[in-house]
């Protein structure tokens, strides 16, 4: 019995296997073009490519599909949308401003002054190389290059 995966996307974004194919394709050109080299790398490790290096579509889609994650350009607004969310005010927009705050100058500080056990356990499972590409480096929460904020229920 054959099982076919899913390969859900955002109309018009090429899927996880697509962009993994596009990749193939590009490192045969460039070997090509170089009449040199071996595509044989590339080319087998390009469905890990896609993984390691993020998956925007899939991002997109959630936050467009999915109830449960709302976005926000500041503290203040991604409060507000949770609380809304949750139908409650629970969630405190200055507590929440504040704690990320303090996050984000610790990661500022940098990991020799990390006082965060688990920023340090993050840190230490980072040197390993195994680890190092299934834990994302220490950065800030709060990022104005990052926007927008997520939040999942």
């Amino acid at each position: 019995m054959s099982q076919q995966m899913s390969h859900s996307t955002v109309a018009g974004q090429p899927d996880r296997r697509e962009l993994a194919n596009a990749i193939r394709a590009l490192s045969m050109d460039a070997v090509q073009a170089a009449n040199s080299g071996h595509p044989g790398m590339p080319m087998g490790m390009a469905d890990a490519a896609t993984v390691l290096f993020g998956n925007a579509a899939l991002v997109r889609e959630l936050v467009e599909r999915c109830p449960d994650f709302v976005t926000a350009d500041s503290v203040a607004e991604l409060a507000a949308r949770m609380n809304e969310l949750a139908g409650s005010d629970d969630v405190d927009a200055e507590l929440l401003a504040t704690e990320i705050a303090r996050y984000d100058d610790a990661v500022e500080r940098g990991a020799a002054l990390a006082n965060d056990d688990q920023r340090r356990r993050i840190a230490q499972a980072r040197r390993y190389r195994g680890d190092r590409v299934r834990t994302c480096k220490a950065a800030r929460i709060d990022d104005p290059r990052a926007r927008p904020l997520i939040a999942i229920r």
